[in-house]
């Protein structure tokens, strides 16, 4: 049986066996499995036909639903990539802490890219046996910031069921699939994407990457290798970070899940606040005709006099401007 049957869906006969053996219930042997995290991370590990559109596409965030590649993929799973198993990553300073080292089964995956809690990228790490791995055999290099905040939301969705972003709190189930969403949105080519491709482009820039990183279209994230799987992660985190701010806004319906506005949104506001520019522009304008021209005095206390004032509404209005440095014409007043 290979690691990663093992760490994937281990037979009920060796958990009823270790059960025996150490007297930890089944269940709890299970959890220790990608089996334990149904169905929050992938719905069977046993995939249906049709998974990639319903786990992928459930969600649209960055980008319209209309605008993304269909895939028809055979034997998809979404997060388990067998090059992950056959060569995991690794903290080396978790490694190096522990009594005894191990690896951890996120590490498995391509679902974090660095340890949020030593602040580096993880590395390649080599079948552990006997030996105590210390830090002189990697090259320890330090994570961005936003790297180690999704990764962070992202393990604390496995461990407890929930994410919990800046703004807003969510079921695991619901971050893990708006995350695979957000990544295979990121790999969305132009002709695709059209004209909300330059939300895509923004990201990227933001990243300091080239767009999608020479990944191909046809090929899901599983299927990238360990480079590309972690720069498309980084740009996710920038993602999540853009939109949760709100310094980004997208196309997606689901884009509120995290907190951000669409870009239609924006877009009513922006007419908004063109109209009450325009309508400012306008009273500046008769404003200084009223300081300039007689006949600008008395259009403008006309209009403030619309309807049919008392005498004390009158002397107000007046009063306000004279206080404006506009004189009214004896012959109105």
């Amino acid at each position: 049986m290979t690691d990663e049957q093992l760490d994937l869906d281990p037979p009920d006969e060796l958990l009823a066996l270790l059960s025996a053996h150490t007297g930890v219930a089944v269940e709890r042997i299970r959890s220790m499995s990608i089996m334990g995290w149904m169905p929050k991370l992938i719905d069977s590990v046993r995939p249906p036909s049709q998974l990639f559109t319903t786990y992928v596409k459930q969600f649209s965030v960055l980008l319209s639903p209309d605008r993304r590649d269909d895939k028809l993929l055979k034997d998809w799973r979404p997060w388990i990539a067998e090059p992950r198993f056959a060569s995991p990553m690794g903290c080396p300073h978790c490694l190096v802490l522990d009594d005894a080292p191990f690896l951890r089964l996120h590490w498995r995956l391509p679902i974090t890219a660095s340890c949020p809690e030593h602040g580096i990228f993880l590395e390649p790490i080599s079948r552990i046996g006997m030996w105590k791995p210390t830090l002189d055999a990697f090259e320890l290099r330090s994570a961005p910031n936003t790297l180690r905040e999704l990764d962070a939301i992202t393990l604390h969705a496995l461990t407890s069921g929930s994410a919990t972003l800046p703004t807003v709190c969510m079921p695991a189930g619901t971050w893990l699939r708006l995350l695979r969403t957000i990544l295979d949105e990121l790999n969305t080519i132009a002709a695709t994407a059209r004209n909300e491709h330059r939300v895509l482009k923004a990201v990227w820039q933001a990243t300091g990457l080239p767009m999608r990183v020479s990944a191909s279209v046809s090929r899901p994230f599983e299927a990238m290798t360990c480079t590309q799987q972690v720069r498309f992660l980084q740009a996710a985190a920038t993602s999540v970070s853009l939109v949760s701010n709100q310094d980004l806004a997208a196309f997606g319906p689901d884009v509120s899940l995290l907190g951000g506005v669409m870009v239609s949104e924006v877009d009513d506001a922006q007419r908004h606040a063109e109209r009450w520019r325009q309508v400012g522009e306008a009273i500046d304008a008769l404003m200084k005709c009223a300081r300039e021209t007689p006949e600008g005095a008395r259009q403008v206390r006309a209009v403030m006099l619309f309807g049919k004032p008392t005498s004390e509404q009158i002397a107000e209005v007046d009063r306000m401007l004279a206080a404006e440095g506009i004189n009214v014409p004896a012959s109105v007043t």
